[in-house]
């Protein structure tokens, strides 16, 4: 597994990574056309800002197959106790089930707590996070475009001292 630091290169292959995992992920639970919307081209913009210099978040992808994002939590009720959050962490369906997503979870958390969103109903995800020790926190409502959507927002405990990440 090429497990790496993601760097301005590699925006075209993330762009490409994020907008097949959405269409992979997402149809029936999001409106199609939301989906759609995301298309490389404003993904491609998206990855160009995510992979400006900022020493307080941390990106990591296996090429071809998967991407990590954790950084500061948004959330400021949430910041005391989850400091951290993960933005995002996608595995294209073709590289399920090979330890590819827990090596990149791995890769990006630091030793801190930290919080992660799902949307209610994606079950592969729900039962991916739990596996590594998320904890469901509560359910909430976002907007993602026109289209109104059920998230779960889930807490991880902060990493027990002396335990590194695998890389």
């Amino acid at each position: 597994m090429d497990l790496r630091a993601a760097v301005p290169e590699d925006v075209d292959m993330l762009a490409r990574l994020h907008v097949t995992s959405w269409a992979e992920t997402y149809p029936g639970l999001l409106p199609d056309a939301e989906i759609a919307r995301f298309d490389l081209a404003f993904r491609q913009a998206q990855w160009a800002r995510i992979l400006q210099p900022d020493p307080s978040k941390r990106v990591f992808l296996v090429p071809e197959a998967g991407f990590a994002v954790m950084g500061p939590q948004r959330e400021a009720a949430f910041a005391a106790e989850y400091p951290e959050e993960l933005y995002s962490l996608y595995v294209l369906q073709s590289a399920q089930r090979r330890g590819i997503g827990r090596a990149l979870l791995s890769a990006v958390r630091s030793a801190a707590a930290f919080s992660a969103s799902v949307v209610v109903g994606n079950v592969r995800a729900e039962r991916f996070y739990s596996a590594q020790g998320g904890v469901e926190l509560f359910r909430t409502s976002e907007m993602i475009g026109a289209a109104q959507i059920e998230e779960v927002a889930l807490g991880f405990a902060a990493r027990p001292a002396g335990i590194l990440p695998l890389l």
